[in-house]
């Protein structure tokens, strides 16, 4: 675990963090989780917990270490992973990344949940992947038809579709092409990028069209597969 992240954990942020007794799992996502991190990284933090609902803006905080590197943290009952009603997609995506290197803490009394998590987190991460390109198939759709990118897409919901792409593909990811990709509303891309952004797009909806699937049906057989109900 690297300094920044030591020095976190003994402060009095992360103190409060945990003082709750549903806590799972304490885990570093975001581009740290997916090798994907850059000098402009911030820190994302998921608390998944047991119980409670979602709360996409109330759930945010964050604290800044002299004004440059940022750690976020996020409440995620785990129960909202097994729907397609949240903004949780791209951190369940993200959870096939899962691995010792990035927990933070592990609740003994929630073990068998975590080992199930462990077991099944590719296929909790394809399923919702299915999930992310339906919330954004207009777009994509769009952007393959004018074989371009207007200004109008310049998001980094791009950067999170084409690592989909990669993982559903079963492809090794372009590490340059995507960090490059994660600024594009900041910094515009070179058209070689600009190109290859449209063919993972059409590589990534077509997969998800020529391979369909139940997706509410899948999530929750694995819902009752990991936290048996």
């Amino acid at each position: 675990m690297d300094e920044v992240i030591k020095k976190f954990q003994k402060s009095s942020y992360y103190k409060f963090l945990i003082d709750r007794d549903d806590i799972i799992l304490i885990y570093i996502s975001g581009s740290r989780i997916t090798g994907l991190e850059d000098e402009c990284s911030d820190y994302d933090i998921v608390i998944l917990v047991a119980n409670g609902e979602y709360d996409d803006c109330s759930r945010y905080v964050h604290v800044r270490y002299k004004n440059t590197i940022g750690i976020h943290w996020y409440y995620h009952p785990l129960d909202v992973y097994f729907t397609t009603k949240n903004n949780t997609c791209t951190a369940v995506i993200q959870l096939r990344n899962l691995c010792d290197d990035v927990i933070l803490y592990k609740n003994p009394k929630y073990d068998i949940i975590i080992n199930k998590l462990y077991q099944y987190k590719d296929k909790l991460s394809n399923i919702q992947i299915y999930s992310f390109l339906n919330k954004y198939k207009n777009c994509v759709n769009n952007i393959i038809t004018d074989g371009f990118l207007k200004e109008d897409y310049y998001s980094k919901y791009l950067y999170h579709l084409c690592l989909a792409s990669y993982y559903i593909l079963n492809d090794k990811p372009d590490k340059e092409f995507l960090k490059n990709l994660k600024h594009i509303y900041y910094n515009k891309i070179s058209k070689k990028y600009e190109l290859l952004t449209i063919k993972r797009l059409k590589l990534y909806r077509d997969f998800i069209e020529q391979n369909p699937i139940d997706v509410d049906k899948e999530l929750n057989i694995l819902r009752k597969q990991i936290l048996d109900k």
